[in-house]
């Protein structure tokens, strides 16, 4: 009877993943071509159906989505995350590159760049301790995170009043409704880049002690969470750190893991053809769905064909002051390459950032396919090492889903880890949690 109960439900996993890819195609080949007629100028997307290109499509989409089914029973982070990254990038990538006829040397360059994080992903085994993590040993975990939740609010506060605004609904909804000047008047303060690293990592520590907090019913203190990232979003308008946090609530709330991904990604599926045949329009969810999975796959093809002759950043501008003093100064700092591209491609100043192909593509060249691809895996990794022994997997869970978010539009994890970053904050945050004998956390060292 279990193992009857076990073929079911891998039956029902390959079903919701059929027909999610199913509604993937159905709306690029159909529908996209008049939603988004007008996105971006119309240059987000131009409608140039490939017959020959798209049966290449369907060769990648069978095999992305057999080595997707291979991850759903996995619970490595690292398998979650390439799991996430399958379904919102790269299976919507390879129908957008048939239905808009991208070159050739693209498609091949994508789908080897899919291939080689798949091998790293084999290769590099999961990490389930961090080497750092013997310097430190935290007997209550609780208490710690308590302990930088607060940290955390407290950043995000002292941001607040520094900046003058007012926490209120009427504020709220001012922001909501002018994003971009909001962003526009917060860049205008020229703040220091160190403050911003912390504000950055109060963010994000707040979206995973709101995982944290969710999972022990700490309502309060989850509130308190809350309360600060809408603080924070009247001063810098990111819609991502409110949209992360409400994810990291859900997968609390409904214990989100692999297989359960499969099935939500399917209902999104159908909320995005609700949205398409009923409404005619880009709706909510199709406004997230462009921006994780539609912009960035556009902008990596413009990337690609920016980058094709032209030689690669190599990371210099990454690290400027260690570029400059060494003379090899990036000719790509001022303006940036996101800049570079917006006006080449859109001819305007907006900052055409990516990550993942068109972002490697950047910085090693065709050379990305190996070194970038190691690079994301081998950041995914060591992330991992500091999460294992965290008890809450709605924590690990909340982080991948952050980690999708992030490399999606950052051309280096491994790079930004290793800078004076957010990422190496929170790194740094999480290395304690993973100290011990080897062993995994019990409630009693909650308490």
């Amino acid at each position: 009877m279990v193992k009857d109960n076990t073929n079911k439900s891998k039956i029902g996993i390959k079903i919701a993943l059929f027909w999610y890819v199913v509604f993937l195609h159905i709306l690029f080949v159909i529908y996209y071509k008049d939603i988004f007629v007008h996105n971006y100028n119309g240059l987000l997307f131009i409608y140039n159906f490939n017959l020959l290109k798209y049966l290449l499509c369907i060769v990648e989409t069978v095999i992305i989505c057999y080595a997707t089914l291979r991850k759903v029973d996995k619970t490595s982070m690292s398998d979650t995350v390439m799991l996430l990254l399958n379904m919102l990038y790269f299976l919507p990538g390879a129908v957008h590159q048939a239905v808009t006829d991208m070159p050739w040397g693209y498609m091949v360059f994508y789908f080897v760049f899919w291939a080689f994080m798949e091998l790293w992903l084999v290769i590099i085994k999961p990490r389930k301790k961090t080497f750092f993590g013997g310097l430190f040993h935290i007997k209550r975990q609780n208490a710690y995170w308590t302990l930088l939740a607060i940290l955390a609010i407290g950043i995000i506060g002292f941001m607040f009043v520094y900046t003058g605004n007012d926490l209120s609904f009427s504020t709220l909804k001012a922001t909501f409704n002018d994003v971009y000047g909001v962003r526009a008047a917060s860049k205008a303060q020229n703040i220091h880049w160190i403050i911003l690293n912390f504000v950055s990592w109060a963010a994000y520590f707040s979206t995973l002690a709101i995982a944290y907090f969710t999972e022990q019913k700490k309502w309060i203190r989850v509130i308190a969470l809350f309360v600060g990232i809408f603080a924070l979003f009247i001063v810098q308008a990111n819609r991502i750190t409110v949209f992360l946090a409400g994810c990291a609530l859900l997968v609390s709330v409904l214990k989100l893991n692999n297989r359960k991904f499969v099935y939500c990604l399917l209902l999104i599926g159908v909320a995005l053809a609700f949205e398409a045949v009923l409404l005619h329009k880009e709706g909510i969810i199709t406004d997230i769905f462009r921006r994780f999975s539609i912009v960035p796959n556009r902008l990596s093809e413009q990337y690609f064909d920016y980058f094709a002759d032209r030689v690669p950043d190599l990371l210099r501008s990454k690290y400027p002051r260690i570029v400059n003093f060494l003379g090899i100064e990036s000719p790509y700092y001022s303006p940036s390459i996101a800049t570079i591209v917006g006006h080449e491609y859109y001819g305007t100043d907006m900052n055409a950032n990516t990550g993942l192909v068109g972002g490697s593509m950047s910085q090693f060249g065709y050379a990305s396919a190996v070194i970038s691809t190691l690079g994301y895996v081998l950041g995914f990794r060591m992330f991992e090492g500091v999460t294992y022994r965290v008890k809450s997997k709605s924590v690990v869970t909340a982080f991948a889903v952050i980690l999708v978010s992030l490399v999606i539009n950052m051309y280096s994890l491994l790079a930004n880890i290793f800078s004076l970053t957010y990422f190496l904050l929170l790194y740094v945050t999480l290395i304690p949690i993973s100290a011990g004998n080897g062993k995994e956390l019990t409630e009693e060292s909650l308490k």
